[in-house]
């Protein structure tokens, strides 16, 4: 899980790839209203064993966010406008003005939202360790 702050300044994940492609579109949904958001990718790095994405969110705290990474077959489609809500969890073909591309999904994953400055656990307090002398009796 990726976990990012409300901050309005630029953040990076990590993530490993589906394909070795580059990503032109990053959609973030807000998974409690349901509402799906483009975000601009300001940079994108290619790592040895993972990518590192950096974009400007505009998250709230306490939520969780599906973000899912894709590639279409041609900007100018993008630049012209954004249909990418229509487009299903595969790898679909869509056609749309007389346009017909297609679309490669290339991650999809999820963000929680805290301003929290320790690491974040779900189970804080939970569990509570027991001091032992690790003194086994061997019959």
């Amino acid at each position: 899980m990726i976990v990012l702050t409300t901050s309005t300044s630029s953040q990076s994940f990590n993530f490993i790839p589906r394909t070795g492609t580059q990503p032109t579109v990053m959609l973030i949904t807000d998974e409690e209203t349901n509402t799906t958001e483009n975000v601009t990718i300001t940079s994108y790095v290619v790592d040895t064993y993972f990518d590192t994405i950096t974009a400007s969110f505009s998250l709230r705290e306490g939520r969780y966010y599906t973000v899912r990474l894709q590639n279409f077959d041609s900007d100018e489609y993008l630049q012209t406008d954004d249909y990418s809500y229509l487009l299903t969890s595969q790898n679909d073909r869509i056609e749309i003005d007389g346009y017909n591309g297609t679309t490669e999904v290339m991650y999809v994953g999820k963000i929680f939202c805290t301003d929290q400055t320790t690491d974040y656990s779900v189970n804080s307090g939970q569990y509570q360790q027991k001091n032992t002398t690790n003194d086994f009796l061997y019959l």
